[in-house]
C-alpha cells in the first residue's frame, strides 16, 4: 500500500515540480517526497521528524480550522499570520465519499492554478482507491483475526489447536510465540451495548502494540481480549504499557465508567493463549473489586489473590473469615482497625512500613494492634493466627464485604 501511495506521490511531485505529502485522516504522514531546495515550515518539518502533527501542535488546530475534514474540492490555506506556516493547499482524499487522508502540497507564492489542481486531484482519486483497497484488507485481516482468536480462547484443546493453526497460518500470529492476554473489562450500569466502544478502544491498542503482533476481539458488551505474540519473552514493564494505553483508550471513548485490564502470565505457545486469557480475566476481576489496584493489573502481582479467585464464590462466604476477625469488623464502624491489622500484616509484621504506609504516629500503631488482638481474641505473634487473619483480611476485600473506607 505504501509503496503504490509513493508512486502516486513521486510522479505527481515530477509532473508538479513541487514536494508532495500524504498523510491519513489524523494527519499522521504515509508518504513525502524529496524537498530539494524547496522551503520548508515548521508543520511539514514536524510531520516528516514525528510521522504526524500532534493534536496538541498548533499546526493541527491550525489546519483543521479550515475545514479539511469535511472538503471535497482542495482547500487553498495561506500562510498565518506570524509567518510560521508556509501557505499550501490540501486535496481531501476519497473514495465512495469517506475520508481516507489528505494530499499535501506547499505552495509559497500562491501560484498554483486549476491545471494544476485537477492533477492533484487525479491523485488525489487514485490514492483515495489504493487506501481504500488496504482498508478492505485489513477489515477482512481483522474480522477473520477475531473469529480464530474466540476459538484460540476456547478452553477445548482441540478447538484451541485448530485455531492456532488457522493464526499462524494466515501469519497473524508467528507459530513458536509465546502470547499474552490483555482482558479488558468495563463496569457498566444498566443494558447499554458498549461493543462499539470497545473495539475503538481494541484496534488502537492493537495498532500502537509494536513490536508484538496482536489480535483482538470483543466479548460481549462490555469487555474484550487483546492478544499479544513474541518470540522474545515478554517485559513486565513493556506489557503495562499496553495495558496502559488499552485502558486509556477505552476511558477516553467511555469516560464515565470504570474501566480496568487484567494482564496474564505469558503462555509458552499460541495454542496455549487459553491459559495466559484465563487469568488475565482473574487478574482483571481482583482489580475491579479490591481497591488500591489500580486500573491496570498483572496477575503475577495479584500475590494472595492468585489462590483466592481460584476458590468457588460459594466457598468464599462468613464461614471462611474468622470469628474474631468478625467481631472486629462489628465494632470497627469507621474501617480503621481493619485497614491497619491489614497493613500491618501486608508489611509483615515490620512496624516502620506499617507506620509509612498508614502515616500515624508510632504509640498509635501499637494502640490500634492492642485493640486488634482484644477484639479478635487471636495473637498477632502467633503464626497460624496471623495467618488465618491476614486470609480473612483478603477475602473480605475480594468477597466486597467490608468497603475500605
Amino acid at each position: 500500500m505504501l509503496e503504490e501511495l509513493q508512486r502516486i506521490a513521486e510522479d505527481l511531485a515530477v509532473r508538479l515540480g513541487r514536494s508532495i505529502a500524504i498523510d491519513d485522516p489524523q494527519i499522521r504522514l504515509l508518504v513525502h517526497t524529496a524537498h530539494g531546495d524547496a522551503a520548508l515550515d515548521r508543520i511539514r518539518m514536524t510531520s516528516i521528524t514525528q510521522r504526524r502533527i500532534p493534536a496538541a501542535d498548533e499546526g493541527f488546530e491550525y489546519l483543521n480550522g479550515f475545514g479539511i475534514s469535511k472538503a471535497i474540492d482542495p482547500v487553498r490555506i495561506p500562510a498565518d499570520q506570524a509567518g510560521e506556516t508556509i501557505s499550501r493547499v490540501c486535496v481531501p482524499i476519497r473514495f465512495q465519499g469517506l475520508l481516507f487522508g489528505y494530499l499535501w502540497l506547499l505552495d509559497p507564492d500562491e501560484s498554483m492554478g486549476d491545471d494544476e489542481l485537477d492533477l492533484a486531484m487525479e491523485s488525489a482519486n487514485s490514492a483515495g482507491e489504493v487506501l481504500f483497497r488496504a482498508r478492505l484488507m485489513a477489515d477482512r485481516h481483522e474480522a477473520a483475526g477475531q473469529e480464530i482468536l474466540r476459538d484460540l480462547l476456547s478452553s477445548n484443546h482441540a478447538l484451541a489447536q485448530g485455531a492456532a493453526d488457522r493464526l499462524t497460518a494466515a501469519r497473524l500470529m508467528g507459530r513458536g510465540s509465546q502470547v499474552v492476554a490483555l482482558v479488558l473489562g468495563i463496569e457498566s450500569t444498566g443494558d447499554a451495548d458498549l461493543s462499539t466502544s470497545l473495539a475503538v478502544a481494541l484496534r488502537k491498542a492493537s495498532q500502537q502494540a509494536s513490536p508484538w503482533q496482536s489480535v483482538w476481539a470483543v466479548e460481549g458488551s462490555a469487555s474484550g481480549v487483546l492478544l499479544l505474540g513474541s518470540r522474545n519473552p515478554p517485559i513486565a514493564h513493556d506489557l503495562e504499557k499496553v495495558g496502559l494505553r488499552l485502558q486509556r483508550a477505552a476511558a477516553e471513548a467511555l469516560p464515565d465508567l470504570e474501566i480496568h485490564v487484567g494482564i496474564g502470565p505469558a503462555a509458552p505457545s499460541v495454542e496455549q493463549a487459553y491459559r495466559s486469557y484465563r487469568y488475565a480475566k482473574d487478574a482483571m476481576r481482583v482489580a475491579a473489586i479490591v481497591p488500591g489496584f489500580g486500573a491496570v493489573v498483572s496477575w503475577e502481582s495479584l500475590g494472595i489473590y492468585r489462590t483466592l479467585i481460584q476458590l468457588p464464590p460459594e466457598a468464599l462466604t462468613d464461614v471462611a473469615i474468622p470469628n474474631g476477625l468478625r467481631r472486629l469488623i462489628e465494632v470497627d464502624g469507621s474501617g480503621v482497625m481493619l485497614e491497619t491489622l491489614e497493613t500491618y500484616l501486608d508489611e509483615a509484621g515490620s512496624l516502620p512500613a506499617s507506620i509509612r504506609r498508614l502515616n500515624i504516629h508510632r504509640t498509635t500503631l501499637y494502640y490500634r494492634l492492642q485493640r486488634i488482638e482484644e477484639a479478635t481474641a487471636m495473637s498477632l505473634r502467633d503464626g497460624s493466627d496471623r495467618l488465618a487473619l491476614h486470609l480473612g483480611a483478603k477475602i473480605i476485600r475480594l468477597t466486597g464485604a467490608v468497603e475500605r473506607r
